[in-house]
């Protein structure tokens, strides 16, 4: 069985989506907060999961994973956890660095001390490229370039998760598997992540403030990409120890560039304000993918001018 922490956040309910399809038992946890967003979200995407066909192998617990005495008995009979739980978001962790530090490397803790516990083998988990340093703009960073200088507090809590990770494999024996993954996009997303909040300032005539002049580089990701890569890791009959990929999809775009894909697919322009730029954003990500591409065959098939306009299609049905 799988247990999945975060099921009803972003990437956990299209995993989960995708392990039912497939036939597998899973049991999700989420403390269903607001913290990042509307909880309302989560409990849509809880719903679509619990009418999904196979939903007779999935199970749920309302439960934070700083609970340890309640979070405990979940982990019994479980194979493999797969850990997403975690406050997101560079520029609010500057804000709540306490309530990041908690939740993030706190909660890790509590999620590997079970794993331990129940000599669960296998534990994969959420890392961020924002780990890495800043690049110049046309470099892709791959698993070996520097990341041990975090620009922010979340960046510090993922950095922090990998080290952790680190040591419980080595002293414990627990297979440990860090996902890097790179500003991933898709339907039922993360209001808070810019190509959602431009969308909606676009297709209701508001202003987006955009830091900087937009020249920074983000990898958008397509949700797809990222669910059908985890799915094809947490099956592979490979062996690992201790081991951080990138998931990205090596594709990096200016800001200013996708608000101009974003104008074209809703018809409509642009009204753009130009802000400060914030100490805490790393100013270019781009990922170099070639290991996971080579060891595991993963391929990263989305285009973003499609995947945009698939989600500005669901925007429009969903959220107007």
């Amino acid at each position: 069985m799988f247990l999945i922490t975060g099921g009803a956040g972003f990437i956990g309910f299209h995993l989960t989506k995708k392990l039912l399809k497939n036939g597998q038992k899973v049991h999700i946890i989420d403390n269903m907060n607001n913290f990042n967003y509307d909880s309302k979200i989560k409990y849509d995407r809880l719903n679509i999961l619990k009418n999904n066909p196979n939903s007779k192998l999935l199970s749920f617990s309302k439960v934070d994973i700083l609970d340890k005495k309640n979070t405990q008995e979940l982990f019994r009979g479980v194979d493999t956890v797969i850990h997403l739980a975690a406050h997101v978001g560079i520029r609010k962790s500057s804000n709540y660095s306490e309530e990041y530090i908690k939740n993030n490397i706190i909660g890790f803790g509590n999620i590997l001390e079970n794993c331990k516990k129940y000599k669960i083998n296998k534990c994969f988990y959420a890392s961020s490229s924002s780990v890495y340093n800043d690049k110049t703009n046309n470099i892709l960073t791959d698993e070996f370039d520097k990341s041990e200088n975090p620009k922010n507090i979340y960046a510090f809590t993922k950095k922090s998760n990998e080290l952790l990770a680190q040591a419980y494999s080595y002293l414990y024996g627990i297979k440990t598997f860090g996902f890097r993954f790179f500003s991933v996009y898709g339907t039922y997303g993360r209001p808070d992540m810019s190509y959602y909040k431009f969308t909606n300032s676009i297709l209701n005539d508001n202003i987006i403030l955009l830091s900087g002049t937009g020249n920074q580089t983000r990898d958008f990701t397509h949700i797809d990409d990222v669910v059908n890569a985890i799915n094809k890791i947490i099956v592979a009959d490979i062996d690992f120890q201790n081991q951080v990929i990138n998931l990205g999809s090596e594709c990096p775009i200016k800001i200013i560039d996708l608000i101009k894909i974003l104008e074209k697919k809703c018809n409509r322009k642009a009204k753009i304000k130009f802000d400060k730029i914030y100490k805490e954003e790393v100013e270019h990500t781009g990922s170099n993918s070639s290991l996971v591409k080579e060891k595991y065959n993963i391929t990263f098939d989305q285009n973003i001018s499609r995947g945009m306009e698939e989600f500005i299609n669901w925007y429009k049905k969903n959220c107007i």
